[in-house]
């Protein structure tokens, strides 16, 4: 897949679609934070003694919705966020449950868009 360098950490970013009541969330809502699970972890990123206040593959983390370069791989968006970025690790378990993967798709594009794209294919969030 990918492994992280530096103090860089990668992971699957990841939307709410649905509150626990049932409301659903259209992928193009605002929110003030972002969230994604860890798939790697930098060599440089912080450590401590303690364990426990470490970050670990697994982990659902809250980072600056800007914070992060988005990849496209494998039909997944990925964001490789710097550590300065990561606000904390997600452990409410009624908001965990409302997360769900981005899964993306290509499409055909017009060739108006693909003259304008240079050629490159276009990815679509579903």
């Amino acid at each position: 897949m990918i492994k992280a360098i530096s103090d860089k950490i990668i992971v699957t970013e990841l939307k709410r679609s649905q509150t626990s009541a049932g409301i659903l969330i259209p992928l193009t809502a605002i929110e003030p934070q972002a969230y994604g699970k860890i798939i790697s972890i930098g060599p440089e990123v912080a450590t401590w003694d303690d364990d426990s206040k470490n970050l670990h593959v697994g982990d659902i983390i809250v980072y600056h919705k800007m914070g992060g370069q988005a990849i496209s791989m494998s039909n997944k968006i990925l964001c490789c966020v710097p550590y300065s970025s990561v606000y904390g690790v997600l452990e409410d378990e009624t908001l965990l449950s409302e997360l769900k993967e981005i899964q993306t798709t290509a499409i055909q594009p017009t060739p108006e868009a693909e003259a304008l794209a240079g050629g490159s294919p276009l990815i679509q969030r579903v």
